[in-house]
């Protein structure tokens, strides 16, 4: 399995890539699992060889494509359990929290019916 940045390392080789120095640790794992291959040399000179082929550009293998699409399909699923876990989490609340506010409005009505019959109460009291 990919690591992320491995995964968008990868990624630059869907086309033909040619790696900077920096990029060479990362290139260097690549190549060694067989993820990348040469896709075009170029003619050097090196010391009194004339026209040593050296690799100049790179693109990803069908090993590598496959890596890609394990990555991204590994990534989407965990996507979808952080999808349902939010979602379960959302409804365990709602579970709390409707006998909570069920109990809470019986209390209101229960107080506010009460309320509303001292003040009856009270006014006809006044009245008479």
């Amino acid at each position: 399995m990919l690591s992320e940045l491995n995964y968008l390392e990868l990624r630059k080789y869907l086309e033909p890539y040619t790696p900077s120095p920096e990029e060479q640790d990362r290139f260097n794992l690549l190549s060694n699992s067989g993820l990348i291959k040469v896709h075009h040399y170029a003619s050097r000179t090196v010391g009194p060889i004339d026209g040593f082929p050296i690799p100049e550009t790179w693109i990803i293998t069908s090993a590598g494509q496959d890596a890609l699409l394990e990555f991204e399909q590994e990534r989407d699923k965990q996507t979808e359990q952080k999808r349902q876990q939010r979602f379960q989490n959302q409804v365990s609340i709602a579970q709390v929290l409707v006998p909570l506010i069920t109990f809470i409005l019986g209390l209101v009505v229960e107080h506010y019916a009460g309320l509303v019959g001292s003040l009856g109460r009270w006014i006809e009291n006044f009245i008479h």
